[in-house]
C-alpha cells in the first residue's frame, strides 16, 4: 500500500514538473530576439549598407525594405554575417530608404527590429580629410574638432565628421580627395571694419609711410619719392604718424615747413595712418584755399601753432582738402588685385566695408558675376550725413537696389562718424584732455578741451531712427566715451520710438573702435543688443602710440583703462574684430588674436625700424607693453570674433562663419594649431591655403 502511494506521488510530481517547466524550457530553446543596434548608412553613390547586432541562436536574417505603400517586403535573406550592402544603380538623392530586420532559425522568426533609414546625398565634388577641423559650431567646438569635410560642386558643405564617415558617405567615382595632412582648419576669417582697397594705391603709386615713426625716416622717404618722380604734378601719400620722434626721442608734431623744404612748388598731400588728419605743404594749402582764417567744419580742427599760424595739419576736415589723386582704369584694376591677394593671404574670405568703396560697386559686381567670382564676401555700408539725412538714406537704398542679389555682395549698413580720434585731439570725451600734451602736439592752451562731436544728439537720434526704421543697422565710429554714450542714447531712442509704433527694432547696431568707454555704458551694449566691433591690434601699449600720444593726452589712469574687451565678452556682448585696414598696415588676424589673448606686444619686428632695441616677449605677463590684463579674452573668443561673430555682424551667419552642412566651404588651412602653443607665439601661425566656396583663392 505504501509502495503504491509512493509511485502515485512520483507520477504526480513528474506530470506537474513537466506541465510547469517544459513549456518554459521549450520556449527558451526556440525563441529569437529581434536584432538590435540596426544601422543604415549611405556608403557610396550606389550603395546603402545595413548592419545589425548578431542574435544568439539565429541561423540567418531576413531584410525587409519599406515600399511606396509603406508596407515592408522581404528583400534579402542573409545566412552568414550581420550586414548587407544594398547596391542599386539608381539611388535617388534625398529619397529615404528604410529597412527592418528579423532573425530566423528554421521556421522560427523573431519580431521585427526597429526601423532604420538612410537618405543618399549627392557624391561630393571634393573631400578634405585627415585634418584638425575647428567648425566653430556649438558651445564646445574648441574641444570637438573633426577630421573631414565634404563639399559639393556649388561650393557648399555636404557634411563634416570623421574621415571614415565622410568618405563612406560622400565619396563618389569622381570625387577629388584632398589630404590635409593633420593641418589645422578654421572657417574663413571675416574682417568687421575695413577700408578697401586698403593701402593698395599708396603702396603701388604714392608715398607710403606706414610703420615709420621717426622724423628722420619720415622725411627721408618723402624726399626719396619726390626726387625719383620729378614728372608728377602733385604728390600724395598715406600712413604718417601724427607725432614723430627726433634723434633724441623727443616727440614732435609734423609741420608744413618740413614739406616745404622738400618741395615748395608742387602740392604734397599726406594722410595720417588713421585717415583722420591731412598734412599739407604750403603750396597745397594755397591750392585748396585754406588760410588761418578758414573755419573748421563741425567736429574738425585746423591745427595752428602758438602764434596762430597754420601747421599744415587738418584733423577731420577732409572736405576742405580739394586735391585728390587720380588713377587710370589699369591702376585701379591692379590695386584691387593687390588688395584681394593680401586679404586672402591672411585668411580672409569676407569683410564689412566701412563705407569707403561703394564707388567701386559696379566693378565689384561685374567681378562677382564673372566665372571665378570674387575671392571674398562683401558687406557694403553707406555713408550718412547729418546735413542730408533723407538723402543719405535714399543713396543707401539706391546702392542696395543696384547690388540686388549679386552673389557675394550685400548692402545692409549705415555708416556714421560720431567723433574723431585721440591722436588728433578730436575724440569726444567726458573729461578734458591733458595739458601740456595739448599744447605740445596741437598748439592748444585750453585746459577744458574735450574734443569735438560731429553731430548733435538730435541729429544722431534722427539718423539712427530713420536708418533702423528701414532695416539698416548703424555702424558708428566712436573713439571717445562721451561719443559712445551719445550713440547708445540714439540707439535707445530709436528702439523706443519704433516700439511706440508696434515695431521691434531688430537691427544689429554696431559701435566700432571703442578706445575710451564709460564703465556704466558697457552693460547698455548688452541691454540694447549692440555689437562691439573692436580693433584688437591696438589693445596693448604700442610704443608708437601709448607713451608719445595716448598717455600724455588721456592721463595715466584713463589710458590704462582704454580698449575694453573682456568687459564686453564676459557679459555676452558680441565682439567682432578687424584691423581697420590700412590703419593696421599688417592685417594678419593672428596678430590681433594674440593681442586679444595676451594684451601684450605681438610682433617686435614691425617696430624695429623706429625702435631698434625692441624685443619680442617670451611671457604674456611681461610688464613693459602689457595693457590691463583683466581685459584678456580666451582664444576661443578671438576665433569667434573673426568667424561666426563677423558673419553675424554682416547678416551672413546663415551662409558662412562656421563649418556645417548647408553653409559655404570658406575655410583656411594653417600650419599650426594656436590652441596648442604658447600664446605669445600665436602671431607666428601661418595661413597655408585659403578656400572660398571650396576652391583655392590663395596658397603659400
Amino acid at each position: 500500500m505504501k509502495l503504491r502511494k509512493a509511485r502515485l506521488l512520483a507520477i504526480f510530481l513528474a506530470v506537474a514538473i513537466s506541465v510547469t517547466f517544459i513549456p518554459t524550457f521549450s520556449f527558451a530553446a526556440t525563441s529569437l530576439k529581434a536584432p538590435a543596434k540596426v544601422k543604415a548608412t549611405v556608403v557610396s553613390d550606389t550603395a546603402v549598407q545595413v548592419s545589425w547586432g548578431k542574435v544568439k541562436g539565429a541561423k540567418g536574417y531576413l531584410v525587409y525594405q519599406k515600399q511606396a505603400d509603406s508596407k515592408y517586403k522581404l528583400a534579402k535573406k542573409i545566412k552568414k554575417g550581420a550586414t548587407v550592402k544594398w547596391v542599386s544603380n539608381n539611388l535617388t538623392t534625398g529619397e529615404k530608404y528604410s529597412f527592418k530586420i528579423k532573425a530566423f532559425k528554421g521556421k522560427k522568426k523573431s519580431k521585427f527590429s526597429k526601423e532604420v533609414s538612410a537618405i543618399p546625398s549627392p557624391p561630393a565634388a571634393s573631400i578634405f580629410m585627415n585634418g584638425k577641423v575647428y567648425t566653430v559650431e556649438g558651445e564646445d567646438w574648441e574641444n570637438n574638432a573633426v577630421e573631414a569635410m565634404a563639399v559639393d560642386a556649388e561650393g557648399k558643405l555636404l557634411g563634416v565628421g570623421s574621415t571614415a564617415e565622410i568618405t563612406a558617405q560622400f565619396k563618389g567615382d569622381n570625387t577629388e580627395v584632398v589630404d590635409l595632412g593633420g593641418k589645422t582648419v578654421f572657417p574663413g576669417f571675416i574682417d568687421s571694419h575695413i577700408h578697401p582697397p586698403g593701402p593698395a594705391f599708396t603702396v603701388l603709386y604714392e608715398i607710403s609711410l606706414s610703420g615709420i615713426f621717426t622724423k628722420e625716416e619720415t622725411l627721408s622717404v618723402i624726399k626719396d619719392f619726390v626726387d625719383s618722380h620729378p614728372d608728377m604734378d602733385a604728390y600724395f601719400g598715406f600712413g604718417y604718424s601724427n607725432a614723430v620722434t627726433d634723434k633724441d626721442g623727443n616727440v614732435e608734431a609734423v609741420n608744413r615747413a618740413w614739406l616745404d623744404e622738400i618741395c615748395a612748388d608742387k602740392p604734397i598731400v599726406l594722410s595720417s595712418f588713421d585717415y583722420h588728419s591731412r598734412w599739407l605743404n604750403t603750396k597745397a594749402l594755397e591750392m585748396c584755399g585754406i588760410t588761418k582764417d578758414t573755419l573748421a567744419p563741425e567736429g574738425g580742427d585746423i591745427k595752428k601753432d602758438l602764434d596762430g599760424e597754420l601747421t599744415g595739419v587738418l584733423t577731420d576736415c577732409s572736405g576742405l582738402v580739394t586735391l585728390s589723386a587720380e588713377y587710370t582704369e589699369d591702376q585701379i584694376e591692379e590695386a584691387w588685385k593687390w588688395f584681394f591677394e593680401r586679404m586672402n593671404s591672411w585668411g580672409y574670405t569676407g569683410y564689412s566695408d566701412a563705407g569707403t568703396s561703394s564707388g567701386y560697386a559696379d566693378m565689384l559686381m561685374e567681378k562677382s558675376k564673372a566665372e571665378n567670382g570674387l575671392p571674398v564676401r562683401i558687406n557694403f555700408a553707406g555713408m550718412m550725413s547729418a546735413d542730408d539725412i533723407d538723402g543719405s538714406i535714399a543713396r543707401l537704398d539706391a546702392l542696395k537696389e543696384k547690388v540686388g542679389d549679386t552673389k557675394d555682395i550685400r548692402v545692409t549698413t549705415a555708416k556714421i562718424f560720431a567723433d574723431g580720434v585721440v591722436e588728433g585731439g578730436t575724440a569726444y570725451l567726458w573729461e578734458p584732455y591733458k595739458q601740456p600734451a595739448l599744447q605740445n602736439l596741437f598748439g592748444k592752451e585750453e585746459t577744458d578741451w574735450i574734443g569735438a562731436i560731429k553731430l548733435s544728439q538730435e541729429d544722431l537720434n534722427e539718423l539712427t531712427l530713420k536708418a533702423n526704421a528701414k532695416g539698416y543697422p548703424i555702424h558708428v565710429h566712436s573713439i571717445g566715451d562721451r561719443a559712445t554714450t551719445m550713440t547708445l542714447d540714439a540707439i535707445e531712442y530709436a528702439q523706443t520710438e519704433l516700439a511706440k509704433e508696434g515695431v521691434k527694432d531688430e537691427c544689429r547696431n554696431i559701435i566700432t573702435h571703442l578706445q575710451v568707454v564709460d564703465q556704466d555704458d558697457i552693460q547698455r551694449f548688452k541691454e540694447l543688443g549692440v555689437i562691439a566691433a573692436c580693433q584688437v591690434f591696438w589693445h596693448f601699449k604700442a610704443p608708437d602710440m601709448y607713451w608719445p600720444i595716448e598717455e600724455p593726452l588721456l592721463g595715466k589712469a584713463r589710458a590704462a583703462r582704454e580698449y575694453p574687451l573682456n568687459s564686453f565678452y564676459r557679459i555676452g556682448v558680441p565682439i567682432t574684430a578687424s584691423g581697420d585696414y590700412p590703419i593696421s598696415p599688417v592685417n594678419n588676424p593672428f596678430w590681433a588674436i594674440e593681442i586679444g589673448v595676451t594684451r601684450n606686444l605681438e610682433n617686435a619686428e614691425f617696430y624695429k625700424g623706429s625702435f631698434p632695441d625692441i624685443k619680442d616677449i617670451e611671457d604674456m605677463d611681461e610688464k613693459t607693453y602689457l595693457l590691463n590684463p583683466a581685459e584678456r579674452v580666451p582664444l576661443k573668443a578671438m576665433i569667434e570674433a573673426y568667424t561666426i561673430n563677423g558673419a553675424y555682424q554682416m547678416n551672413y551667419e546663415d551662409v558662412c562663419g562656421s563649418l556645417k552642412a548647408g553653409k559655404v566651404a570658406d575655410f583656411v588651412v594653417c600650419d599650426t594649431d594656436p590652441f596648442e602653443i604658447n600664446p605669445v607665439k600665436i602671431d607666428e601661425v601661418k595661413v597655408l591655403k585659403t578656400y572660398k566656396d571650396g576652391k583655392i583663392v590663395w596658397e603659400e
